[in-house]
């Protein structure tokens, strides 16, 4: 089990963030967050997660203190955190990614197989992103419809 645990200091960063996470630190976030969203694809078979500055928890809950603080008449950013909010989704484990973006051979050499399998791994990847991604935007609305903090 000691070899799953995440390191001490990204362990130890994303609970001060999830605990107090003051409007500075938020936008220091969002700010790291959105310098990812420029250089990552926006690809529907997914991006991997390694490529986040922060977890994606983390960086929920900086959109989420940043929404608060934001007036409500500001539309543009308004869609722009929600369009980050919603691509949070697109970011999926290492492992799945890469699944999606390459073919695995078949054990027994067979293409069509081979062909198959990922034609389903990179469906249930898709699914599962989008799922996510509505899932992510009921979530953006909740914050939205709740009370701002000045």
């Amino acid at each position: 089990m000691a070899g799953r645990q995440q390191p001490r200091a990204a362990s130890s960063a994303s609970q001060r963030h999830r605990t107090d996470l003051s409007v500075t630190g938020a936008l220091d976030i969002v700010r790291a967050y959105a310098t990812v969203l420029r250089r990552a694809p926006h690809a529907t078979t997914g991006v991997p997660s390694s490529l986040l500055p922060y977890p994606v928890d983390t960086i929920k809950e900086a959109i989420a203190v940043v929404l608060r603080r934001m007036p409500p008449s500001d539309g543009m950013s308004l869609w722009a955190l929600e369009e980050a909010y919603a691509r949070l989704a697109s970011f999926i484990p290492d492992d799945d990614a890469a699944s999606a973006r390459g073919r695995e051979a078949d054990p027994s050499g067979d293409p069509d197989r081979s062909r198959s399998a990922h034609s389903h791994t990179t469906s249930r990847i898709k699914t599962t992103i989008r799922e996510r991604e509505r899932r992510f935007l009921a979530e953006f609305q909740k914050l939205c419809a709740a009370p701002q903090r000045t």
